[in-house]
């Protein structure tokens, strides 16, 4: 074990020995001052917020619908500390990648009613120079991902972390720059699995490495501070963690996201049970997932923090209010990630959605996730 793995493990007990004596005495504990420190003792807890682009939508142009601050206020209520935005990017998806003003404002206005409530913040964007909306979500526009053989769109990119990070870089609020949010660069390469995936692109504009090397640098020209957060190709997930390079950036965080198993946190067929037979690692077999299985399916998370001494976070997750035991799939999940790091559930949207992966209606859903909120520490 590294030195710097040690002192990590030791921050990490020591606010887990607080949280403890504090749940006992009936308070929540004072969160970590530093920013880093946040995430190196996992102490943020919460939930992610969807604002992408949408013509369609409310005025802002942003979301299925607008955010109030009762939203927020109603999230912090819930026990949570943290909200991680995924939101449209600050420039441009189209050359010349100029500013746009509709997603500043909106971005500007979620974080205040985020500091409001006493949230903390992570800001992941999901589309910007060279990458567009559908990138993710597969709408009716052409799919753009130029970003990945585009230099120009790479370096605007990089830059609209710049600009991020000198805009936010003295809130007390904004604790991480997500650069990316779900990199899948593999997806033009036939969908290869990591190993193969990096070997073919290492170097290239299509490894993830790169953008996020160029990304940090340009966070790090304007904001010395606040914690980078990485995430890796395979649409953030855990078997493509390894593919991640470790920064030399000391207050950098590699994040993940995880909805094993896919078909049935999508409920891809409706009905699909829990526990039940599911392809977990997508090798064309099934095999029995369980509350045992997620555990192991994590194991590559605890592999990655341990050899390269650096801390990890489960930045999405989540699983439709609608699927057959999706309560007892959540109990069994949310523990797992607490004891990783810092988690962030998919989704927290406004009051009236329609969203099934949203927790802010009452449901069973819901009652586990205030559950696995107790004694998380409260801002300073």
């Amino acid at each position: 074990m590294t030195l710097t793995s040690a002192l990590r493990r030791s921050s990490l007990a020591l606010a887990c020995l607080a949280a403890l004596a504090c749940v006992e005495g009936g308070e929540s504990p004072s969160c970590p001052v530093d920013e880093f420190a946040l995430w190196t003792s996992g102490s943020l807890r919460g939930a992610n917020l969807m604002q992408a682009r949408n013509p369609d939508g409310p005025e802002t142009g942003f979301g299925d619908l607008a955010f109030a601050q009762s939203d927020f206020d109603a999230l912090a209520a819930a026990g949570a500390n943290y909200v991680h935005i995924s939101h449209g990017g600050i420039l441009a998806e189209e050359a010349p990648y100029a500013v746009d003003p509709a997603a500043m404002e909106n971005l500007d206005r979620l974080i205040a009613m985020a500091e409001r409530a006493g949230l903390y913040v992570g800001i992941a964007f999901r589309s910007g120079p060279g990458r567009n909306e559908e990138s993710l979500s597969y709408g009716e526009r052409i799919v753009d991902q130029a970003i990945f053989r585009d230099e120009e769109a790479q370096k605007a990119w990089a830059t609209m972390l710049g600009l991020t990070a000198l805009r936010y870089r003295d809130s007390a609020t904004v604790v991480g720059y997500s650069v990316m949010v779900e990199p899948n660069a593999y997806g033009a390469f036939g969908h290869p699995g990591p190993d193969e995936f990096i070997a073919r692109v290492r170097g290239t504009l299509a490894d993830v490495n790169r953008l996020h090397a160029l990304a940090t640098a340009a966070i790090r020209e304007f904001d010395p501070v606040t914690p980078v957060l990485l995430e890796p190709d395979g649409y953030a997930g855990v078997s493509f963690l390894a593919t991640l390079e470790v920064s030399t950036d000391s207050r950098t965080v590699y994040t993940v996201h995880d909805f094993a198993p896919f078909y049935y946190t999508q409920q891809l067929v409706e009905g699909l049970p829990w526990p039940g037979e599911y392809d977990l690692d997508w090798d064309g077999r099934t095999e029995w997932a369980d509350a045992s299985a997620l555990s192991d399916g994590l194991e590559p998370v605890r592999r990655f923090a341990s050899a390269r001494g650096v801390p990890v976070a489960v930045t999405e997750f989540g699983v439709r209010r609608h699927a057959p035991d999706a309560a007892a799939y959540l109990a069994a999940r949310i523990p797992l990630h607490g004891a990783l790091g810092s988690w962030a559930i998919w989704l927290w949207q406004p009051a009236g959605s329609w969203d099934s992966f949203s927790l802010q209606e009452a449901s069973a859903l819901r009652t586990v996730f205030e559950e696995n909120l107790r004694g998380t520490c409260r801002r300073p």
